[in-house]
């Protein structure tokens, strides 16, 4: 959300499609976001890094990923800013959303700014995220968390990945 254009956001218009396969991101989108417009295929994810990456079929529908992943590449050419990760996917679609914009002006932003996302300091990357979420749920609730409500959650999130 930090490298969308100020005046889209503000745009009450304006519609966020998010392409993601982690409940956790779409959940955190309406907490942190909730006045965003926000668009998204329904359909079953893995939160975080629950199912792992070799399970590429939360829903256990084949079928129904293919649709998933169709659907998802046709309603993102309709799009005029592609922000997105280290992905495959994300560079196929950006590479036809290039492509057939014809006069349209679309905008492509990485989050990873092409640094190394494969790398071993990454290893609680999860955890990490907890805990910035329960900071900013903190302030957003006007208290503060302590540090054993912070260590509390780094134990609870890296206990919910066994």
């Amino acid at each position: 959300v930090k490298l969308i254009p100020k005046e889209k956001l503000n745009d009450p218009n304006h519609t966020i499609f998010l392409l993601t396969d982690d409940a956790n991101a779409v959940n955190e989108a309406h907490e942190f976001y909730p006045n965003l417009r926000w668009k998204y295929i329904d359909r079953p994810r893995h939160s975080g890094s629950r199912g792992g990456w070799e399970n590429q079929t939360p829903s256990l529908n084949p079928a129904l990923e293919l649709i998933v992943l169709m659907a998802t590449f046709e309603l993102a050419q309709d799009c005029s800013s592609f922000v997105h990760g280290h992905s495959g996917l994300s560079d196929y679609i950006w590479t036809h959303m290039a492509a057939n914009a014809g006069d349209k002006r679309v905008t492509r932003l990485r989050v990873d700014d092409r640094k190394e996302v494969f790398n071993e300091k990454y290893l609680h990357s999860e955890e990490e995220l907890a805990k910035l979420l329960d900071e900013k749920r903190a302030i957003k609730e006007g208290t503060k968390p302590t540090k054993i409500e912070t260590v509390k959650t780094a134990v609870t999130s890296s206990t919910d990945l066994d």
